[in-house]
């Protein structure tokens, strides 16, 4: 799709780059960038994450304690099972 570059150069918008059409609730349509529709959805989400909160130190710690809880899975079922053996 071609935009003026008017609407381009409004949206910081380089060759080549995404846009999001959003249908509001009055049935307008707003033509957006996809970085700037993806910011408002972060700053969405912000909003509900206390500010001492890193999200990605929670993912990183979960991660860890899932794949802790495996391991442990696993040795568990060796020591019942005994180690399987070619």
């Amino acid at each position: 799709m071609n935009l003026p570059s008017a609407l381009r150069a409004k949206l910081d918008l380089e060759s080549g780059g995404k846009v999001v059409f959003v249908e509001k609730d009055d049935g307008e349509v707003e033509v957006t960038t996809l970085r700037r529709s993806l910011k408002r959805a972060q700053d969405l989400v912000r909003q509900y994450i206390p500010a001492d909160v890193n999200l990605v130190d929670e993912v990183i710690a979960d991660r860890r304690a899932e794949a802790q809880h495996e391991l442990e899975d696993e040795a568990s079922y060796s020591d019942r099972n005994g180690s399987i053996q070619e």
